[in-house]
């Protein structure tokens, strides 16, 4: 065997299992979002006192900005996206996003995302309140949002899935002429 003929043995290999991943990762998600009926809402109540400290930090990540509450200064307990949140939590001018302490927070979550209901946090510089509600409405049209955008994803994650197993498809049906060319 030459050193080019294991090179694409090797290559055929290494595509072949991306090709399984991208095609398991389909199946999976695809059950999440369409066949998984379990969209029960659970709420969860957090409220600052002398034993827990919580506090709202925001990454600024340009790709994927999130917002974390912050559990002792140690893990986070909850992660939110900052696409419902642009004009009030996200906002790009910098202050208090190191000081912002939670005093209350209503979150909740339908299946994998998770979604500020009311929230009451204290500028700690400053020392000024700041209270944000949501209704149950706009709770459901960020959840119908969220799940829009996981069903583009899905579909070009599906056509790539597509065109990898036609590759493998062209690979495997001429292997001998492919390791040999």
């Amino acid at each position: 065997m030459s050193v080019k003929t294991v090179f694409r043995c090797f290559y055929a290999s290494i595509l072949s299992l991306i090709t399984l991943a991208l095609l398991w990762t389909c199946m999976v998600k695809s059950y999440d979002l369409f066949f998984n009926q379990d969209s029960k809402v659970h709420v969860v109540q957090i409220a600052t006192d002398q034993k827990h400290h919580y506090q709202l930090v925001h990454n600024q990540d340009k790709n994927n900005p999130q917002l974390f509450i912050v559990f002792n200064d140690q893990s986070y307990l909850a992660k939110i996206s900052c696409q419902h949140y642009q004009d009030n939590l996200c906002k790009k001018d910098g202050v208090g996003k190191e000081f912002r302490q939670v005093l209350h927070a209503d979150l909740q979550q339908i299946k994998q995302n998770t979604y500020i209901k009311n929230l009451t946090y204290l500028n700690t510089q400053t020392q000024q309140k700041f209270s944000y509600s949501f209704t149950d409405a706009d709770l459901q049209q960020f959840y119908q949002s969220d799940l829009k955008t996981a069903r583009n994803q899905l579909i070009t994650l599906a056509i790539f899935a597509v065109f990898a197993l036609f590759v493998c498809f062209r690979i495997f049906r001429n292997f001998k002429k492919f390791l040999h060319q």
